[in-house]
């Protein structure tokens, strides 16, 4: 998917943590715990897009 979402929490690189990111879902913004692939953290404030759902309330995002 490549769903638009804006980071709340740093995700640590490498799936090494979790972050967090707000994302709207049936248009009402929720909360979501985040993982990347990334070989660099994802810093507070970035822009990313949903790679994949890994379970509900958890997905894998990449840099937009």
């Amino acid at each position: 998917g490549s769903e638009m979402c804006i980071r709340d929490r740093r995700i640590p690189a490498e799936r090494s943590g979790t972050g967090k990111i707000n994302v709207i879902v049936q248009e009402k913004m929720v909360e979501v715990n985040a993982v990347t692939d990334e070989n660099e953290d994802i810093p507070t404030g970035a822009a990313v897009v949903v790679d994949s759902v890994v379970s509900d309330g958890l997905v894998v995002v990449k840099k937009q």
